[in-house]
């Protein structure tokens, strides 16, 4: 993917590189399939996160009021707030992205730390090696197999989003370095930190049917508040994630409507002159950016009806991005036997 970014730098991403290098044939059709699993991974995840994001807000109402009970209206309303809130900075202080986006980048680092170093020296009752890297725990009524394969969908969960810079590549610095440069640092730094994360978490929580039945909705606050038995404490790492989650969805709304204009600009959408329409003084798409939260408040509204059609986002999300992976890696090949070697080459980083 950063090979490819590197070669063809248009906002498009994905679907454009498969116009450019898919068989003459077939390369207009692949490409508007392509187009389309892209922009339904990416609404869905920018639905996903703000419900991830409602749910977290929410369960630290929960965990300092534990007479509350948190309704599911409750979580949508909260989840379209976030919505809004992402939709209101990226029209109002898109000049602002930059530096935004770079604090925010200090503050997941700190962030990291600052959580598995509390965790890990609070907790004076950690499980076992055994628990965290031999025990298998299935109460899904399913084979152990099929239950691996099953959550092999929650793994491939933390790997998507990595082609956002090549979403935003008409609008940086020398995009044929620096967006490569970005999608694989992500995938290192986010390796690292999430396996370090997890191994943590993991060891600091208390029995898997206590953790996962909290009150809170949010299995990880409960992780924290039994590693630190104190609601200030777990609430206040539990902010540290909710901060992270606003930039998150802030990052999502600002690839999601790059996605959307690009593909409008090509005339993949239905109404595309619309969706394809840059505002003059601010130089950015903003109705392809307010068509992105609409879908995503409209992802979010599944929630209102049933748990397990809202479940399917999640799916939906997922799997919009790890289906393009077998044709981006074909396309990497037909890159190199046409000999378009990018300026940036991903074997230097051992790809």
């Amino acid at each position: 993917m950063a090979e490819m970014c590197s070669a063809y730098p248009v906002a498009g991403g994905q679907y454009s590189w498969v116009a450019m290098l898919a068989p003459k044939k077939v390369a207009r059709g692949l490409s508007y399939i392509c187009g389309w699993f892209m922009l339904i991974g990416l609404l869905a995840m920018g639905a996903t996160n703000n419900f991830i994001v409602a749910n977290f807000i929410l369960g630290v109402s929960n965990l300092n009021h534990p007479s509350y009970v948190i309704q599911r209206w409750q979580t949508v309303l909260v989840a379209y707030g976030v919505g809004l809130a992402s939709l209101a900075f990226n029209i109002l202080g898109p000049k602002l992205l930059e530096k935004v986006s770079r604090g925010l980048l200090i503050w997941n680092v700190c962030a990291f730390f600052i959580i598995v170093i509390t965790i890990l020296s609070m907790n004076d009752h950690k499980q076992s090696a055994a628990f965290v890297f031999r025990d298998f725990v299935n109460e899904t009524g399913f084979s152990r197999s099929y239950t691996a394969i099953i959550g092999l969908l929650q793994a491939a969960f933390g790997m998507c989003c990595y082609d956002a810079p090549a979403h935003m590549v008409e609008e940086i610095h020398n995009p044929r370095k620096e967006a490569p440069r970005a999608i694989i640092l992500s995938v290192y730094l986010g390796f690292i930190t999430g396996f370090v994360f997890l191994i943590a978490a993991c060891f600091c929580m208390a029995g898997i049917e206590e953790t996962a039945l909290s009150s809170t909705g949010v299995p990880i606050i409960e992780i924290f508040y039994n590693s630190t038995a104190s609601r200030a404490g777990a609430s206040c790492l539990t902010v540290l994630l909710i901060v992270i989650g606003m930039g998150g969805s802030n990052a999502l709304t600002v690839t999601g409507g790059r996605a959307v204009f690009a593909f409008a600009r090509d005339r993949g959408l239905p109404f595309s002159p619309i969706w394809a329409k840059v505002e003059k003084k601010s130089q950015i798409p903003v109705m392809a950016i307010c068509l992105t939260v609409a879908v995503q408040m409209a992802l979010n509204s599944i929630y209102f009806g049933t748990v397990t059609g809202f479940n399917t986002v999640v799916s939906i999300a997922t799997l919009g991005f790890c289906r393009l992976f077998p044709r981006q890696e074909r396309e990497r090949k037909r890159l190199r036997e046409l000999s378009c070697m990018p300026r940036w080459n991903a074997d230097a980083y051992g790809c």
